[in-house]
């Protein structure tokens, strides 16, 4: 039993899956948001701000996967035993990377929803407070978590080299507060989807 988990931990790899989910559901997603645009801009000649956050949100998120697919080639998903010490610290770093583009990505669609919301419904000053006030705390909440991350570690490039702690020359904090921060940023997220929902009945 001690042999297979043995194995298991050398010749796993995960990388490989990360990139098929992650490249089938982006290129899905860009036909999707590639016809929208065309259809608002040629066919509906309607092309607004809500249209421009929705592009680049899409680029950043192109971004995130191709950051991703660069750490991924050095090694991120596999056992760090299999990697050497260079590659360990490039596909951490280039992780890192891809980590705050994908909180931007996830983050600018809910400006696009306000600002779709604004241009169609015609709201309500109230209304505006409310769905302008949510998205800039959606926005803000990114924010916070792109500081955590990056400050997680003193001084930062421990983050992608963990040979500085283990030598004593850096620190890191609990990577549970990051976790949890992540977790929470996910759900106010959602629930942000369904406040939204609400305030444009």
């Amino acid at each position: 039993m001690a042999g297979s988990i043995t194995d298991a931990a050398e010749t796993g790899n995960k990388g490989p899956e990360m990139m098929a989910v992650m490249w089938s559901m982006t290129t899905l997603a860009t036909v999707l948001v590639i016809a929208r645009l065309c259809v608002r801009q040629r066919m509906l000649r309607n092309f607004g701000f809500d249209d421009w956050l929705i592009g680049a949100s899409m680029i950043f998120g192109i971004i995130f996967v191709v950051t991703a697919t660069v750490s991924v080639t050095y090694g991120y998903g596999r056992h760090t035993s299999n990697l050497g010490p260079r590659a360990t610290e490039l596909a951490l770093m280039w992780n890192m990377i891809s980590f705050i583009f994908g909180i931007i990505s996830f983050a600018i669609p809910k400006l696009a929803v306000a600002a779709l919301l604004h241009r169609i419904l015609n709201p309500s000053l109230i209304q505006r407070i409310i769905v302008w006030g949510l998205v800039i705390l959606v926005a803000i909440i990114a924010l916070i978590n792109i500081l955590i991350y990056v400050t997680m570690c003193n001084p930062p490039q421990a983050l992608w080299k963990p040979s500085m702690v283990l030598k004593g020359e850096g620190t890191c904090r609990n990577v549970w507060i990051l976790i949890n921060y992540a977790t929470f940023n996910g759900g106010e997220r959602c629930s942000m989807d369904l406040i939204l929902t609400r305030v444009s009945d």
